[in-house]
């Protein structure tokens, strides 16, 4: 599990630096143009679809980091590729722990009244947990929906 975890972590990181600087650029225009259609919920749908796309990107971009440039890997069988997307998966998910652990005292604990005028991760806590919610559920999901079946390997159908 320790040797893909280097592949991981570069794959969280960048995906997550990239998404979080979209996410507060659109929240900050959706904060200071003025329209009467802007509330709280679209704040948490603006995280929680930038959850989606990175959790697909993570896993994709951490799959090929994994399989390497001879494209020989583990992810040839899919006994091997079910461990290695599980060793992903899981990763994924302590990382994204150890920075809610991170985060609590640091950001959320405090109730400070700049929270309810600028949702944006990490400083509050309702989006930063839709947000890692939906990029380790999408993770989990492209871990399923990728994985090469038994039905795929050595034989033909017809």
């Amino acid at each position: 599990m320790l040797k893909h975890l280097k592949a991981v972590t570069y794959s969280l990181f960048l995906w997550l630096a990239g998404s979080i600087l979209i996410g507060v650029a659109a929240c900050f225009v959706m904060d200071v143009v003025p329209h009467k259609h802007f509330s709280p919920p679209l704040a948490y749908a603006i995280w929680g679809v930038l959850g989606v796309f990175v959790g697909f990107f993570h896993f994709g971009f951490a799959q090929a980091q994994i399989k390497g440039k001879d494209g020989i890997s583990d992810w040839d069988s899919p006994e091997e590729a079910r461990t290695v997307g599980g060793q992903l998966v899981r990763l994924t998910a302590a990382w994204l722990a150890a920075m809610s652990v991170v985060f609590y005292p640091l950001f959320w604990s405090s109730q400070s009244s700049l929270e309810v005028l600028f949702l944006v991760v990490p400083d509050n806590m309702g989006v930063s947990l839709t947000y890692f919610v939906a990029i380790l559920a999408t993770t989990a999901f492209a871990n399923n929906l990728f994985a090469p079946s038994k039905a795929k390997q050595g034989s033909d159908p017809r």
